[in-house]
């Protein structure tokens, strides 16, 4: 889930909501769980975190740091801070 969609659900999804969901595809292969599988026991719970804080999914140890960089862009909380699909596609890491 999008943090920007979450706080405001009637917005439009675009492309910086898409770079989150990559993100989101990225540590569910690397973990076959995705992003806040451990942290909450309901989805309204995590929800509500995902609108309300300003941290982004803890990324799991192991990751390469490629990895690791590649998801944290995708994971900025801001939708404008987060990179297009053209600067994904030159990431070292894919």
């Amino acid at each position: 889930v999008v943090a920007s969609v979450v706080r405001c659900p009637r917005a439009n999804l675009n492309l910086p909501a898409c770079s989150w969901s990559v993100g989101c595809c990225v540590v569910e292969m690397c973990t076959s769980r995705p992003p806040f599988a451990n942290q909450f026991s309901n989805v309204a719970a995590l929800l509500w975190h995902i609108a309300r804080t300003a941290a982004p999914p803890v990324l799991p140890e192991g990751l390469s740091q490629e990895c690791h960089d590649f998801c944290a862009l995708c994971f900025k909380r801001e939708p404008e801070e987060r990179p297009s699909a053209r600067r994904l596609l030159r990431h070292p890491f894919v």
